[in-house]
């Protein structure tokens, strides 16, 4: 409760200096506010700090400047209108308004600051179309956990640290072209998640974005983006694809850890860092072209799975860790790959071609987007397959063959969701 010499207080008890509202003196309910539209206006810092009364503030809309924390706490404050002359909503501004249902937003709001609406959990949309915000900070929408639809606009480029965790019921998020960053855990615990358009802007995927977004589809990294930090889409469980864009230089550790239903990976050529466990826990992979890009590889990276490695490599770089392949599956070297390092168009065998032989199961074929691998070939334009995919050790030593592709992935059946686990819980918070 703000209290000075200099202010006054009229009968609805709100403090004023001058058009600036300072605080309260007594409990409020439906408040309205005694405000000169002719003169700069404004709400101080904490003026309404935990006043749990308040229900609706009339002429909010005239305000044109309202400080960080004005409301915190307003706990039954049920909607706010603010003026059009309105460029950011400060940091705390609404944080643990938990009745706040409905928000008007200026067309000239530029910034949401850090926890703004934190546990605003009777919020349900959030429509950026007509304002020009180009940045929401940390823990913005923390929790709020009714948020239903959300539209960004066309002017964002930030979306901060933990900004959207939690947010149970979005089922279809977009993210705008202009987005150049997703924040640490900026979206992470979406369990309802399922489908998610990455815009075209995207550089960087922070640490655990998307962690734990159990019910997400499909993943589809565009060109743009070029590091995926660590944790970054980690128990995506029920994701059935993975692409990736040709500009990617980076996976973090455990990016993708727990990715059971991927059949396939096909790691673009740019890719230089794949780290520790990034795709631990693909159990129905079976095929994975690593380019010779890849200058580092983490340890226990596929952990799992009865796989089958290609890659132009003809042995292991100094900076792979000797515990990549920890599983001891098959790899096949010094493969002719694309020109865009993603598929396998042939290979000339020698004595070590093949490591790890010895390895449970068999070969399995390598794969290409789009279509299905029907064996090898001894004359590249035949398209008579001479070997199949799991027959390559009767290759005999200096022969090179040619892949044989038809048109159109596999169909694989489809197997039913698991229900899902006990919360894990998500990365510390800060505040």
């Amino acid at each position: 409760m703000w209290n000075s010499a200099l202010s006054d207080e009229t009968g609805n008890g709100v403090v004023y200096a001058g058009n600036w509202v300072v605080g309260f003196t007594k409990a409020l309910g439906a408040l309205t506010l005694d405000i000169d539209p002719d003169h700069t206006s404004g709400i101080s810092d904490y003026a309404f700090y935990k006043c749990d009364t308040l229900q609706s503030v009339t002429n909010l809309n005239a305000v044109d400047i309202i400080g960080r924390g004005a409301f915190y706490g307003c706990s039954n404050l049920a909607a706010a209108s603010l003026s059009r002359n309105l460029k950011k909503i400060e940091d705390y501004t609404f944080y643990k308004c938990s009745n706040l249902a409905r928000v008007t937003l200026p067309r000239t709001l530029e910034s949401i600051g850090r926890s703004a609406f934190y546990k605003c959990v009777t919020l349900n949309s959030l429509d950026l179309s007509l304002c020009r915000v180009t940045e929401i900070k940390p823990y913005a929408f923390y929790s709020c956990s009714v948020l239903q639809t959300i539209d960004f606009g066309e002017y964002l480029r930030t979306i901060g640290d933990y900004a959207f965790y939690s947010n149970t019921i979005v089922e279809e998020l977009t993210i705008p072209d202009t987005v150049e960053y997703l924040g640490v855990e900026s979206f992470g615990k979406n369990n309802h998640l399922v489908t998610l358009d990455l815009g075209n802007g995207v550089k960087v995927i922070d640490d655990y974005a998307f962690y734990g977004c159990t019910h997400l589809k499909t993943v589809t990294i565009p060109d743009s983006v070029e590091r995926l930090g660590r944790y970054s889409f980690y128990n995506c469980k029920r994701a059935t694809e993975i692409s990736f864009g040709s500009g990617l230089k980076e996976i973090g550790d455990y990016a993708f850890y727990g990715i059971a239903k991927i059949r396939y990976l096909t790691i673009p050529e740019n890719v230089e860092s794949i780290g520790s466990y990034a795709f631990k826990g693909g159990n129905k992979l079976t095929s994975v072209v690593l380019p010779s890009s890849v200058v580092t590889l983490g340890q226990h990276v596929f952990f799992g799975g009865e796989i089958t490695f290609y890659t132009d490599l003809e042995t292991i770089p100094g900076d792979w860790n000797k515990r990549w392949n920890s599983y001891y599956r098959f790899v096949v070297w010094g493969c002719d790959l694309s020109d865009d390092g993603t598929y396998v168009e042939s290979l000339t065998m020698s004595d070590s071609t093949v490591t790890n032989v010895h390895a449970t199961g068999e070969i399995a074929a390598p794969t290409r987007r789009g279509y299905t691998f029907l064996g090898w070939a001894k004359d590249k334009d035949s398209g008579v397959v001479d070997f199949a995919a799991n027959e390559i050790l009767s290759i005999p030593v200096g022969t090179t063959v040619y892949s044989v592709w038809e048109e159109g992935e596999p169909v694989y059946e489809e197997e039913p969701d698991e229900e899902d686990d006990e919360d894990e819980g998500g990365g510390t918070l800060y505040m």
